[in-house]
């Protein structure tokens, strides 16, 4: 039965196959590997001296430290399910097949190799052939665990249910963290070996729930579901289209790589890089997530909005409520963004006062994209797509206006001035968002059809 279960994967696999999915990311994984290249060969560091690290004792700890990254990126880019197609469920598909099928499909799925895949190969160019392929079966297996463990957790119906998912993983993440560091200086091999039989024991285990979980459809919660809709605060419509199109969940990775290029950045001594370089990822990472977001203002209600101006929905009661869901992604931003104050030394005043600026200087300026924006279509991919993308000057100012503003200060200004300014700034703002928002509406209104037009074009 496993063997008809490949069969019916793989030829679904190959009807749905593009190749510019496959050139794509062999395109990526050029730059990657060029990228890193090219940054040894002007760091000075010589192959020969790579070869000397030791390697297969740092294996583990890398893996642990992209742990989080990893497990937040399948939860958002990985949707599959663990469960039977209607026709399957026909067929004498025992509990055994069924798991170890769910084991294949994952093993080859794209969200459980693409970072595995490349890591293992570099491990063929570090090591020795033996310690290689030891720490390459690691690799794989420690991405597939997460996978599945992902898999599980939107395979199960209900929180009771998910939370057995979440309960596991942490106590995995603990169990393997304090394992990765060999506090016991156990032989490499049996290092890497316990944490080869950990992974598939945590592999075996997510299976087996898998398997145990009842999975089908009921039409009572499904109707109690709909009931439930109507009554659902508006603001679930700002946060619900970013979970759900591909398109907009692409943007999470870069929202993530700024609060991580914040950390690296002031890790880096102020007298090694200058007062600049040392600050300005701070800005960058606390100002980026909700100029992601307010950048489609109404880029996505572009889709329907004929059906929206029927309904009593003022102009000005949607901005107000993406003003409110910005700053509260700049208010997020910002505390994953805190521990730098103690971490690297960062004063905790320019942590608040850039939040303070985001909140009321940069969120306001940037609803001004409810004027250019043009409608986006959410269920295309977002790499390499530009569908819907506004290149105008307007566009151009304000965003300059809102990153390039606080950075120009942070550049020539003291710290204390910069400090000032942007409290200062922020303050203005908060003060003023109302008319702001009256004004950007009644522009809005006065031009609607001009705009109607634009999102069908």
């Amino acid at each position: 039965m496993l063997k008809t279960l490949i069969t019916i994967w793989f030829k679904q696999k190959r009807r749905s196959f593009k190749w510019l999915t496959l050139f794509m990311t062999l395109y990526f994984y050029t730059i990657f590997i060029g990228s890193f290249v090219f940054g040894l060969i002007e760091s000075g560091i010589t192959y020969g001296e790579l070869r000397e690290i030791n390697w297969i004792a740092i294996v583990p700890v890398i893996l642990v430290s992209i742990m989080g990254f990893d497990i937040i990126s399948k939860l958002l880019f990985k949707r599959g399910k663990a469960t039977m197609d209607a026709f399957l469920k026909t067929r004498p598909v025992d509990k055994s097949s069924w798991g170890k099928f769910i084991v294949v499909e994952n093993l080859f799925e794209n969200w459980n190799i693409f970072w595995a895949v490349p890591m293992s190969i570099a491990a063929f160019i570090l090591m020795p052939l033996h310690q290689a392929l030891v720490a390459a079966i690691l690799i794989i297996l420690f991405s597939l665990a997460n996978g599945i463990a992902v898999t599980a957790f939107y395979t199960a119906k209900g929180w009771e249910y998910k939370m057995a998912v979440v309960t596991g993983w942490i106590f995995w993440t603990v169990v393997s963290s304090l394992h990765s560091f060999n506090f016991f200086n156990l032989p490499w091999a049996v290092h890497v070996g316990l944490f080869i039989l950990m992974c598939l024991f945590s592999i075996w285990i997510t299976v087996y729930y898998i398997c145990k979980l009842k999975v089908y459809v009921e039409p009572k919660q499904e109707e109690k579901h709909s009931t439930k809709v109507g009554t659902r605060s508006l603001y679930a419509m700002e946060y619900r289209a970013f979970f759900r199109s591909k398109r907009l969940r692409f943007f999470v990775f870069f929202i993530l790589f700024m609060i991580f290029n914040a950390y690296l950045q002031t890790s880096n001594g102020i007298d090694e890089i200058g007062p600049f370089m040392h600050y300005y990822g701070v800005p960058f990472a606390i100002l980026f997530a909700s100029a992601i977001y307010l950048q489609f203002t109404f880029a996505i209600e572009g889709n329907f909005f004929d059906g929206l101006w029927s309904r009593p929905v003022p102009v000005r009661e949607i901005l107000v409520r993406k003003f409110n869901f910005g700053g509260l992604l700049t208010l997020l931003s910002g505390l994953l963004v805190l521990p730098v104050c103690w971490m690297n030394d960062i004063e905790l005043l320019f942590v608040l006062s850039t939040i303070v600026l985001g909140i009321g200087f940069a969120n306001p300026i940037l609803l001004l994209f409810a004027l250019t924006t043009k409608r986006i279509d959410l269920f295309t991919t977002g790499f390499m797509n530009y569908q819907g993308s506004d290149f105008s000057l307007n566009s151009f100012a304000v965003t300059l206006t809102v990153l390039g503003g606080p950075m120009l200060i942070l550049a020539f200004c003291p710290m204390n001035i910069t400090i000032l300014l942007y409290f200062i700034l922020g303050g203005l703002g908060l003060a003023a968002h109302r008319l702001i928002i009256n004004k950007i509406s009644e522009l809005y209104i006065n031009n609607r059809y001009k705009h109607f037009e634009r999102y069908r074009s």
